[in-house]
């Protein structure tokens, strides 16, 4: 909750702090990295943050309105197709490790 009101008040470092500790206590949450999404778009890191966002989607079920968000941020992201992938693959090894922690 503090990285959300710390992204409106445009605190985006401390944003990212926040929602990374909130990772480390929820690895598998999909909030904690829709927050660190926010963070990292708010700080200028485009691809970092659409990459955080697709984690997010994969974590939660995705609705229409989540989906549309998410495309129209892949739109508006200039970045290396091959960067976001690694991104993103890192993350889904991240969820797999925790997942397989819990087994």
């Amino acid at each position: 909750r503090r990285s959300k009101a710390y992204s409106m008040q445009g605190n985006f470092a401390e944003a990212l702090e926040d929602a990374e500790m909130a990772l480390k206590l929820r690895p598998d949450s999909p909030k904690a990295y829709y927050r660190k999404s926010q963070a990292l778009e708010g700080l200028g890191k485009s691809a970092e943050a659409t990459a955080f966002s697709l984690v997010a989607v994969l974590l939660e079920r995705p609705n229409d309105e989540k989906i549309s968000l998410l495309k129209e941020k892949i739109s508006r992201t200039k970045f290396d197709p091959l960067i976001l992938s690694c991104l993103f693959e890192n993350a889904k090894q991240d969820i797999s490790s925790v997942e397989t922690s819990k087994g």
